[in-house]
């Protein structure tokens, strides 16, 4: 699995506070953000999979 690397930006105070959930749950601000975005997938997983049925199925219609 490729590592890809994104900027973003965030306001400050976000920042502070992602910077001090991360060190209670003992993860770097990069793991915690990791971590956010798998749990947020995951809790999405029925309708990334619907969406994905739907892209296949109109392209095997072409």
């Amino acid at each position: 699995m490729a590592i890809k690397h994104v900027s973003i930006r965030i306001d400050e105070q976000p920042l502070q506070r992602l910077q001090a959930v991360a060190a209670y749950q003992g993860r770097s601000v990069n793991s915690q953000i990791n971590w956010l975005i798998r749990k947020s997938i995951e809790s999405c997983r029925h309708v990334i999979q619907e969406e994905t049925l739907r892209s296949d199925s109109h392209r095997k219609k072409e």
